[in-house]
C-alpha cells in the first residue's frame, strides 16, 4: 500500500459507493482567491461524523480548568494535518476539553492532493456557518489563520471580524501544509502587547498581539513527547500551559491566583516538610487543595486546611517520599468550579540511590545510518522509538545487575508490565527472569531500594519481548503515528478494535507496548527500473537497514514495497548469469534450446540477456509461430523478481532476523510476467489485491505461506464486510486494512478523536468478532476441502493467451473467471494444479474426478502424459478448446498441422487455420454415461465455437453453428470431453473488485448453463457436498447462484461457510435452503447443524434434510456439522492461586470429534475485565494449555473465568477461583 495515492480523486470522488460526492470545476476562483481548480464536496453527514469530537475515550489527564468558573469556553479549533487524515492531532482539541470546560467545534485542514479544507467547499460553507457562532476562542494548531479562505461565503471576512469584536486567537507551532498559497492575512494591523507575565509564567509564549479587542498569543509547536515512563505527566503539563494561554487570549483567566512558597529542591532527609499556598483576586473563601504528583504520574493527595478566606495562607504537609522529579499542584475552588490553580516542581534528593540496570543478557539492534540522512538526527529518533532497547525471545533469560549508592536497607527487583503489574520478584542487586510465552511484548524490569523509612529510589528499564503473532488469523492495519506524542492513545483503542498488526514505518515502542505486532513498510524495492541492480549484493542494504529496524519489534514479515513491478529483467552481466542458470535448468542441454528457439548455440555462455527493445532474430514462419525465446524471456522476468525476493531474504536473515519471512504486497496478477506459483513456493508472504490471483494462491501455497488482501477502499458496512468474508473463505490468515487515519476520499479505519471507528467500521468489527474470536485461527488449523475438481493453471498459457492468433478463445484470466463463477454457483470447490507440478511429477489431488483445463494453449509433454493416465485410471478431463497446441515454452507442438498434444486423447482432429465463429443456434442433449444431460440451448447469446475441429472417434453431443460441441471420448475408465466452445459465450463472469472502493458484480449462471454443467459433473462422479437452492423454490431451480460454498475439515467435524460477495438484500434469493446429501458416508446417520456466526443449535439433522440459512450480502453465514452433540469445556485449574505465580489452566471437550475455539474471558472481583488474560484456545478431546499469571500486586478475592466456545454459546462454563 501506497500512502495516499491510490487513484484520482475525480474518480474516486465520484465512484465511491455510499459517499456522495460532487465535484465543481471553480474556475472563477481560480488565481483570485487562491483555490484549487478541481475542488470537491463532502456530504454534510459525512463532515459532521468525521468533525464531531467524542468525549468517550477518557485519557488521564488533570482537569486544571474544569469546571471552569464563570461557565464553558466556547472554542473553534482548526487542525491541519501533512497526511490525509487527522492522525492523533484531532485528538488534541479532546485532550484540551478534558481539561477546559469548553465546547469545541473543529475545523481540519488535510492534504489530499494538496492542502485542502476538509469537505471541499462544504467544508468551507460549514465553517462560514460555524463562525455564526459567538466564540471565546480560535485555536490554530499545525494551520495559520492565513490559510481561512474567503470564497465561499466569506469565512476570512467573518474570521476577523469576530476577532475584533473580542474573540481570542491561540496559534501553535508552524503550518504544516506550507506550500499552499495563504488567502490575504486576516489578523492584518494587529499590534504587538506584553502579555501577562504572572499568568503565563512557563508558558512558551513566542508573540503576544491585539486586533481591536481580540488577544492573539502564539505558541511553539507541541513538543514530540517519546513513549517512556511518565511521558503522560509531561504532556499533562504541556496542555496545562495551552489552557493558560487560551483563558488568557479569551480573557478568561481565573480571578484567583494562587502562589505557592516551597523550595525547587530539598533532601529526602528532611521531609516531611511544609509547603505554603497563597491566593489573592477573588472576594470570597476558597476552599484549597494539594497534590504531589511524581514524575511518573503517582499521585499523592496533601492533607493541610482547606477552606481558606481571602488574604490567608494555607499550609500543607510534603510527606516522605523517594527520590525524584515531583509536581506540587494547588486547587482552588468555589463550590466545584476552579477558580485558579498553581503549579510548582520540586526535586527529591536522597543520599542512597541507583544507578545504572546493567543487563548481560539480551540482543540489541545496531544502528545502521542511512545514506543522505543527519546520523545524529536519525539515531536520536530511533532510540525515542525504541530501536536500540534490549529484545529477547521466549525461552530466553533477562539477566543482569543493579548498581546501587550510599546506605540503605533492602534492594528489590521486578518484572513488571507497562501498566505496572509486577509479574515476578526477586531480592537484591542481581536478577534472572525467564522470559515467558505469555508476557507482554514490553516488559520493565524496576529496581525499588529501601530504608527504614520506605522507598529511597527507583529506576527502570525497558526490555522488548519478541512476538511475531504468525500462525493466527491476523488483523493488520496501515499505518500508525511513530513519531506522535498521543500515539500510545491510538495504540490502546486499536487494540480494543482488535487490530492485531500495523503495518508502518520505524517500529514504535509505543504499539509494542499495547501488543501491536509489526510489519515494516517500505517503499520501492519492487521496480523494474532497477532490476539491473538486483543481484548486486548491494542492493539490499538500504531495505535491510531500513526494514530491518523491526527485528526487535518481532516482525511478523519483511515486505519488498507495494504496487510495483514483479517482474524484470536487467542487462547487466549478472542477471545474464542467472538467465543462463534459469535457462539451464530448464533445458537441461544447449541442444534442447537449439531446438526449441531454432538456434545454434554451442554452449549457454553464449546466450545474452535480450533488453526487451532488440529485435530478436526471425523464426520460422508457420500459421502457429515458435513463440519460446519470446517466452522463456516472458518466464525469465517472473522468475528473476523470485530470486532477487530471495536474495533479500537471505541478508535479512543474515543480518537481522534468522527468522525472517519476506514477501510483497498490492502487487502481481493472474495473468501478467508475475510467476505466481514461484512466489508461493518460495517466498514467505504475498497480499494482492483481491482478485482470480487468490484462487491460485489458496491452491498452491503450503499453509504457512501469509496471505491476504487489501480492504477498507470502501464507506459502507457492506463494502468493508465483502472484502474480509472474501478473503476468510478463500483461506486468508489475515485481513489488510487501509489505512487506520484517511478521510475523505476514503474511509479511515479510526475516528480523529480517536474514541473508536465511525459507524461503518464499527459495524465491520461487530459482525466480524466471532471470527477474530477464535473461528479465524481455528480456520487456519483446518483443511480445505474441493469437491474432487482440479483446474489446470499454465504459464505458458498465460504467455500464449496474450497473442493475437489465439486472441478469439477469449481471455485467460477471464475464462478462468467464469469457470470458477460456474462452479462456485453450483456449491461446489475446486483447485488450481499447475503444468510445473505435473512435469516436475506431483499427483493430481487425492480424490480429484475431474480436470478442467481452460484455454490451455500451452503444455508440457509430461503433462500431458499425466492427464492421460488420470483419464485412462477413472478421471474426466475437460477442456473448452483443444489444448496443448504449444508445450510448456511456446514452442507449437505441429506448427505444420495445428495438432494439439491431447487430440488423440480427446478423439478429434482438427485443421488450420486456428480460428472461431459465432453461432447463434446451438443445442446440446443426450446422455453422458448413465446421466441423461438437461438440453441446453444458449438462448439469446451467440456462442463462441471452434472451427475446422471434426470427431475421430468422440461423440459429439450437440452443435453450434454446424460445429460439433460437447465431444465425449471414453478412454480405459475414464473420459475427455471437448465443449469447443467458449464457457464465456454462454454465461458471464463476476468480475474482480473494480477500482479498489468499487463491488464487483452481481453476474450468476444461467439456469440452463448450470443444469447441463451438473449433470456433466455427476456423470462424472462430482456432485455438491451440500444441495442448495432457494427457499420456497416455487421455480424448481437447481442451484441458488451468486453464492460461493466453501468447507474446511476439521478432524470429524465439516465447517461450512455460504457466502455471497455483492449484490441486493432481499433478491437473488434472501434465504438458502441447505439440504445435507442422502447418505452419509460414515455412521452414524444423523448430523447435529450448529450456526456460528450466531453461536446458536440449528438442530439434528438426517440425510435428505435440511436447515435454512439468511444469505445476506456481504455477510458470510457459517455453520459447523458434527456427528455428535456439541461437548461443553472442560475446565481444570487451582481452585486457589497466589499472586505472583502462573498457574496452567487445561481445558478440553470430552468427545469432541475435531479441534474446538474457546474464547477465554477473565474477570476481576469487582467485574472489570482483566483483558490482558483474555484469549482463543483450540481445543478438543486432548486438553490445551495455557498459562493464567497473577500479579503480585493483582486485586485478592474472586475472579471468575468464562470458556464460550465459538461454536455455540449453548455450552458456556464460568468457574470462580481465589487469589489469595
Amino acid at each position: 500500500m501506497r500512502l495516499g495515492r491510490r487513484a484520482d480523486p475525480r474518480i474516486s470522488a465520484g465512484r465511491t459507493p455510499g459517499r456522495p460526492r460532487r465535484l465543481l470545476w471553480a474556475w472563477a476562483a481560480v488565481g483570485v482567491l487562491g483555490l484549487p481548480a478541481l475542488a470537491w464536496e463532502d456530504s454534510e453527514r459525512a463532515i459532521q461524523e468525521w468533525t464531531t469530537l467524542s468525549a468517550a475515550y477518557e485519557t488521564p489527564h488533570t482537569a486544571w480548568a474544569a469546571p471552569l468558573a464563570g461557565g464553558p469556553l466556547r472554542i473553534l479549533y482548526f487542525i491541519g494535518s501533512p497526511e490525509e487524515g487527522m492522525a492523533t492531532r484531532a485528538r488534541e482539541a479532546v485532550e484540551l476539553r478534558q481539561r477546559l470546560a469548553s465546547q469545541i467545534d473543529a475545523v481540519y485542514e488535510i492534504n489530499f492532493y494538496g492542502a485542502n479544507w476538509f469537505g471541499g467547499l462544504a467544508g468551507v460553507r460549514r465553517l462560514s456557518r460555524l463562525l455564526d457562532n459567538r466564540y471565546d476562542a480560535f485555536v490554530f494548531q499545525g494551520v495559520t489563520p492565513g490559510k481561512i479562505p474567503n470564497w465561499p461565503e466569506n469565512p476570512h471576512t467573518r474570521f476577523t471580524e469576530a476577532v475584533k469584536a473580542g474573540a481570542g486567537v491561540v496559534i501553535i507551532g508552524a503550518d504544516v501544509n506550507p506550500y499552499k498559497k495563504e488567502a490575504a492575512d486576516p489578523l492584518a494591523g494587529r499590534t504587538e502587547i506584553a502579555a501577562d507575565a504572572a499568568w503565563l509564567a512557563g508558558v512558551p509564549v513566542t508573540a503576544a498581539h491585539e486586533l481591536g479587542r481580540g488577544r492573539i498569543l502564539e505558541l511553539p509547536a507541541a513538543p514530540f513527547i517519546p513513549y517512556r515512563e511518565g511521558w503522560e505527566v509531561e504532556y499533562d503539563q504541556w496542555q496545562e500551559k495551552l489552557v493558560r494561554a487560551v483563558l488568557w487570549a479569551a480573557r478568561r483567566q481565573p480571578a484567583a491566583t494562587l502562589n505557592i512558597e516551597a523550595p525547587t529542591a530539598i533532601e529526602r532527609a528532611r521531609l516531611p516538610a511544609a509547603a505554603t499556598v497563597a491566593w489573592r483576586g477573588a472576594g470570597e473563601s476558597l476552599s484549597v487543595e494539594a497534590r504531589l504528583r511524581r514524575w511518573d504520574g503517582q499521585a499523592i493527595a496533601l492533607e493541610g486546611t482547606t477552606q481558606v478566606p481571602p488574604g490567608k495562607r494555607v499550609t500543607f504537609s510534603v510527606p516522605k517520599v523517594r527520590s525524584g522529579r515531583y509536581f506540587l499542584e494547588c486547587f482552588a475552588r468555589s463550590g466545584r468550579e476552579v477558580a485558579g490553580w498553581a503549579v510548582h516542581e520540586v526535586t527529591v534528593t536522597a543520599e542512597a540511590g541507583l544507578g545504572e540496570i546493567a543487563l548481560s543478557s539480551g540482543r540489541r539492534l545496531p544502528f545502521a545510518h542511512v545514506e543522505g540522512k543527519d546520523a545524529a538526527v536519525q539515531e536520536a529518533r530511533e532510540r525515542d522509538l525504541g530501536i536500540f532497547l534490549p529484545y529477547f525471545d521466549a525461552g530466553e533469560r533477562i539477566q543482569g545487575e543493579v548498581r546501587t549508592s550510599g546506605p540503605a536497607a533492602g534492594l528489590t527487583v521486578s518484572l513488571c508490565d507497562v501498566s505496572g503489574r509486577e509479574l515476578m520478584r526477586r531480592e537484591g542487586a542481581g536478577f534472572n527472569f525467564p522470559v515467558e510465552p505469555w508476557m507482554p511484548m514490553v516488559l520493565v524490569v524496576r529496581a525499588s531500594l529501601r530504608d527504614g523509612d520506605g522507598e529511597v529510589a527507583a529506576a527502570a528499564q525497558y526490555v522488548r519481548h519478541r512476538h511475531d503473532r504468525r500462525g493466527r488469523f491476523n488483523l493488520i492495519l496501515w499505518g500508525y503515528p511513530v513519531q506522535e506524542t498521543l500515539a500510545p492513545y491510538a495504540a490502546r483503542q486499536l487494540r480494543r478494535m482488535g487490530v492485531d498488526v500495523l503495518y508502518s514505518r520505524w517500529s514504535a515502542l509505543s504499539a509494542a507496548a499495547f501488543n501491536l505486532g509489526w510489519l515494516p513498510y517500505t517503499g520501492g524495492t519492487i521496480s523494474a527500473k532497477r532490476a539491473g541492480e538486483w543481484h548486486d549484493p548491494a542492493f539490499h542494504r538500504y531495505w535491510v537497514n531500513h526494514t530491518g529496524r523491526a527485528a526487535s519489534h518481532g516482525a511478523l514479515a519483511y515486505s519488498l514495497g507495494d504496487e510495483g513491478d514483479t517482474a524484470g529483467i536487467g542487462t547487466d552481466e549478472r542477471t545474464a548469469q542467472v538467465f543462463r542458470d534459469y535457462l539451464r535448468r530448464e533445458y537441461g542441454t544447449v541442444k534442447a534450446l537449439n531446438t526449441s528457439w531454432e538456434t545454434e548455440f554451442a554452449d549457454f555462455a553464449e546466450i545474452a540477456v535480450p533488453d526487451g527493445k532488440q529485435a530478436l532474430p526471425a523464426l520460422a514462419v508457420a500459421p502457429l509461430p515458435n513463440l519460446a525465446r519470446d517466452f522463456d524471456r516472458f518466464a525469465f522476468s517472473g522468475y528473476n523478481f523470485v530470486q532477487m525476493a530471495r536474495g533479500a531474504a537471505e541478508q535479512m536473515r543474515a543480518q537481522r532476523d534468522p527468522r525472517a519471512v519476506v514477501g510483497f504486497e498490492g502487487a502481481g496478477e493472474f495473468d501478467r510476467e508475475t510467476d505466481p506459483e514461484a512466489v508461493c513456493r518460495e517466498l514467505g508472504f504475498w497480499a494482492p489485491y483481491g482478485g482470480h490471483a487468490d484462487e491460485l494462491i489458496r491452491s498452491v501455497a503450503p499453509r504457512d505461506f501469509m496471505r491476504s488482501n487489501w480492504m477498507g477502499y470502501h464507506q459502507t458496512a457492506d463494502g468493508h464486510l465483502s472484502r474480509f468474508y472474501y478473503c476468510l473463505c478463500n483461506g486468508c490468515d489475515s485481513i489488510w486494512y487501509w489505512m487506520w487515519t484517511t478521510m475523505g476520499a476514503w474511509q479511515g479505519f479510526q475516528h480523529p478523536d480517536l474514541a473508536g471507528g465511525v459507524p461503518p467500521v464499527e459495524e465491520f468489527l461487530r459482525d466480524t468478532a466471532f471470527v477474530r474470536d477464535g473461528l479465524g485461527d481455528l480456520l487456519l488449523r483446518c483443511e480445505m476441502e474441493d469437491d474432487g475438481i482440479a483446474i489446470l493453471y499454465s504459464r505458458a498459457s498465460v504467455f500464449l493467451g496474450r497473442q493475437k492468433t489465439l486472441e478469439p478463445y477469449g481471455a485467460y484470466k477471464w475464462t478462468h473467471m467464469t469457470w470458477a463463477t460456474l462452479l462456485h454457483d453450483l456449491g461446489l470447490q475446486y483447485r488450481y494444479v499447475t503444468d510445473r507440478m505435473l512435469r516436475s511429477g506431483e499427483a493430481l489431488p487425492a480424490g480429484c474426478r475431474v480436470l478442467i483445463l481452460p484455454v490451455t494453449h500451452g503444455l508440457s509433454p509430461a503433462a500431458a502424459e499425466a492427464i492421460r493416465e488420470f483419464v485412462r485410471g477413472g478421471g474426466t478431463v475437460l477442456a473448452d478448446f483443444r489444448p496443448g497446441l504449444f508445450d510448456h515454452h511456446a514452442r507449437p507442438l505441429d506448427p505444420a498441422t495445428g495438432r494439439g498434444a491431447l487430440d488423440d486423447l480427446f478423439g478429434v482432429r482438427a485443421s488450420l487455420p486456428v480460428a472461431t465463429s459465432q453461432a447463434k443456434e446451438t443445442r446440446i442433449e443426450g446422455k453422458l454415461g448413465e446421466r441423461a444431460l438437461a438440453a441446453f440451448t444458449n438462448p439469446g447469446r451467440e456462442t463462441v465455437v471452434a472451427t475446422g475441429v471434426a470427431a475421430a472417434g468422440a461423440t459429439a453431443l450437440g452443435q453450434a453453428g454446424g460445429e460439433p460441441v460437447c465431444l465425449v471420448n471414453r478412454v480405459g475408465k475414464g473420459q475427455a470431453i471437448l465443449l469447443n466452445f467458449a464457457l464465456w459465450s454462454v454465461m458471464n463472469a463476476r468480475s474482480e473488485t473494480p477500482n479498489l472502493g468499487g463491488q464487483a458484480n452481481v453476474e450468476e449462471t444461467p439456469h440452463a448453463a448450470g443444469a447441463l454443467f451438473l449433470d456433466v459433473l455427476a456423470a462424472a462422479g462430482v456432485e455438491p457436498a451440500y444441495r442448495i437452492t432457494p427457499y420456497k423454490n416455487n421455480a424448481k431451480l437447481r442451484f441458488l447462484g451468486n453464492l460461493e460454498v466453501t468447507r474446511w475439515r476439521n478432524g470429524d467435524y465439516e465447517i461450512v461457510s455460504l457466502f455471497r460477495q455483492t449484490g441486493l438484500r432481499d433478491v437473488n434469493g434472501a434465504y438458502a435452503q441447505v439440504q445435507l446429501p442422502e447418505a452419509f458416508a460414515a455412521p452414524p446417520a444423523h448430523r447435529f447443524v450448529y450456526d456460528i456466526r450466531h453461536q446458536a443449535t440449528v438442530g439434528q439433522q438426517f440425510p435428505g434434510w435440511y436447515w435454512i440459512s439468511d444469505i445476506l450480502p456481504a455477510r458470510a453465514a457459517f455453520y459447523v456439522v458434527m456427528k455428535t452433540p456439541c461437548p461443553a469445556p472442560r475446565i481444570e485449574m487451582p481452585a486457589e492461586v497466589g499472586r505472583g505465580t502462573a498457574p496452567r489452566v487445561r481445558i478440553s471437550l470430552p468427545g469432541a470429534g475435531g479441534l474446538h475455539a474457546v474464547k477465554i474471558r477473565v474477570a476481576q472481583p469487582d467485574g472489570t475485565p482483566a483483558e490482558w488474560l483474555d484469549q482463543a484456545v483450540m481445543a478438543g478431546a486432548a486438553p490445551a494449555e495455557f498459562a493464567l499469571p497473577m500479579a503480585f500486586n493483582d486485586p485478592p478475592g474472586t475472579w471468575t473465568l468464562t470458556a464460550t466456545d465459538v461454536f455455540t454459546r449453548e455450552t458456556e462454563q464460568v468457574i470462580s477461583f481465589a487469589v489469595k
